[in-house]
């Protein structure tokens, strides 16, 4: 394996999302290949020594970002007076930039010190005052009001970033995770939601962004709203209520869809209507915070169930007895095993 694939593995947020307990179980197994090689092995291992030595003063969930850029400077200030007592004239961004990956494009480190100190940060391009910075842990939802007077409803390990106010022009936020949009209508200034797909446009509606895997789904509740792809220049398609859109990295799809699994997610209910296990063990990951993983001849199979807030115990002994698979108790968490 070449260094060249950290062009394609973000191992920056791959990093947060492991320290924060949001990594999904495809995630996990995407980290582990990209850790086979040794290279990559070393810069993930500076970067936790890293980490371990800047991680004294914790960030909450949900401060603004403006905030978390102040706990950094704090952060790096004191390390920075710690380094002049034990090595005079080295500065401490220098010490731990030559630490990390040396082989690795040093702008790429850069960006990445930035990301893995600063701990809800959602792109490293957007260190500016004036912007907040949500991000839900697993088992839990979180209900965001914003400044116009609209609301979003987040799922489980979502990160959503918004501004303190919106300009006159436009109404811009950005999401990774899922989220229920109520839109308060204001056809001057229309809402846009950028996800790393699409871009969602509308005047005012309700409507629910999904963007966990390699595609983002926008299913539309009320209203309507027009989807841009990202992938395909001049690609842009009008979705009306009971539509649902998949934009991947080709034309954006559009076909009527029931919204009961769609929208489950938002009463605390599992819908999982011929879905392959290793998506539903994700979700079920993030709605209970327990790390979940299955044996890969299992991972492929799809399954059809309905949970309403039951145990999670009762949730992998239902999808167990349904495979024909084993439940078992893992290090810090379950595994489904091929009998």
């Amino acid at each position: 394996m070449s260094t060249n694939s950290h062009d394609t593995f973000d191992m920056n947020q791959s990093f947060l999302r492991q320290q924060d307990g949001r990594l999904s179980p495809a995630e996990k197994r995407k980290l582990e290949t990209w850790l086979t090689d040794p290279e990559h092995r070393k810069a993930w291992d500076r970067m936790q020594s890293v980490w371990q030595a800047a991680r004294d003063l914790p960030i909450p969930q949900g401060t603004p970002q403006d905030a978390q850029w102040k706990t950094l400077l704090n952060r790096m200030s004191a390390a920075e007076a710690h380094a002049r007592q034990t090595r005079p004239q080295v500065r401490v961004s220098d010490r731990l930039l030559s630490s990390i990956a040396p082989r690795l494009p040093r702008l790429a480190i850069a960006t990445g010190l930035a990301a893995l100190l600063v701990v809800l940060a959602f792109r490293t391009d957007m260190f500016r005052p004036g912007m907040h910075i949500v991000t839900v842990p697993f088992g839990q939802q979180m209900q965001v009001s914003l400044p116009d007077g609209s609301s979003v409803h987040l799922s489980a390990g979502s990160t959503f970033e918004y501004p303190r106010s919106f300009d006159s022009h436009i109404r811009q936020v950005r999401l990774k995770g899922e989220g229920f949009f109520a839109v308060r209508p204001n056809h001057r200034v229309p809402f846009l939601v950028e996800t790393t797909q699409a871009r969602t446009r509308v005047l005012g509606t309700e409507f629910n962004v999904r963007t966990w895997d390699s595609a983002t789904e926008v299913y539309v509740k009320s209203g309507r709203v027009a989807v841009h792809s990202n992938a395909v220049q001049a690609s842009e398609v009008e979705v009306l209520p009971g539509q649902l859109a998949v934009c991947e990295d080709g034309p954006i799809s559009v076909q009527p869809t029931e919204p009961g699994a769609l929208l489950s997610w938002r009463q605390g209910r599992l819908v999982f209507a011929n879905k392959r296990l290793d998506a539903a063990l994700a979700e079920i990951e993030r709605t209970y915070n327990v790390p979940l993983a299955a044996d890969p001849a299992l991972l492929e199979l799809s399954i059809s169930a309905s949970f309403s807030k039951e145990s999670l115990q009762t949730v992998l002994e239902t999808l167990a007895a349904s495979l024909n698979a084993r439940l078992e108790r893992a290090e810090d968490g379950f595994r489904l095993a091929s009998k």
